[in-house]
């Protein structure tokens, strides 16, 4: 049975980092065709971000990345500690680009890494330039497409299909178009939902 698993994300968001572990490590069990949606969960930041202490006032920011840190380790994802959150939009668009050139999954997981891995600044066009090469892609035609905006709109689409999907928060995983997980929830929790979702089918199957 194929699963179609769409799944609206943000660079930004460390269990959007993870979820893409989760997707990874399910596909080795299922047949699962993934759609990730790009998704800005905070276009209200500034262009330059801003540091985590501040985003997160009142908190210990490395007690809320600990946990993240330890579970990232099961699926061999680089995520160091942490100090500074960008504008996600210029990697939202970029990351449109790759999909236009069949490079969507290279480009992504390697900006989830850069950022989470190696706190790399990844509102910068040359951050996302080096990325792009890295991956094949023609990092002057992207950055000239980032400059004139050409992705804008598709982001704008993005958030207008996201609130007809009623998605409050990311990640959201929509399977089947009818069943769905908020969160990086447990790996157990994807497993045991799509056993259930298989298993339906089949009762369905035999009493149709």
């Amino acid at each position: 049975m194929k699963y179609n698993i769409k799944i609206y994300s943000d660079f930004t968001c460390p269990f959007c980092y993870l979820g893409k572990g989760i997707i990874r490590e399910l596909k080795k069990n299922f047949i699962i065709e993934d759609q990730w949606i790009s998704y800005q969960m905070n276009p209200e930041l500034p262009d330059e971000g801003m540091s985590l202490s501040d985003y997160f006032k009142g908190f210990e920011v490395k007690n809320l990345l600990s946990p993240l840190i330890e579970r990232a380790k099961y699926f061999k994802l680089p995520f160091k500690d942490l100090d500074y959150i960008y504008n996600s939009s210029l990697a939202l668009q970029a990351a449109e680009y790759a999909r236009e050139k069949g490079k969507y999954e290279e480009f992504s997981f390697k900006v989830f890494k850069e950022y989470f891995g190696n706190q790399e600044n990844i509102s910068s066009t040359e951050v996302l330039g080096r990325i792009a090469d890295s991956v094949g892609l023609d990092s002057a035609e992207m950055v000239k497409k980032l400059n004139e905006g050409a992705y804008l709109e598709k982001l704008e689409e993005n958030q207008k299909l996201a609130a007809s999907d009623n998605v409050h928060s990311i990640p959201t995983f929509i399977i089947n178009d009818e069943y769905r997980l908020s969160g990086a929830q447990p790996l157990e929790v994807f497993e045991g939902l799509l056993l259930e979702i298989y298993e339906n089918k089949v009762f369905n199957n035999k009493n149709s």
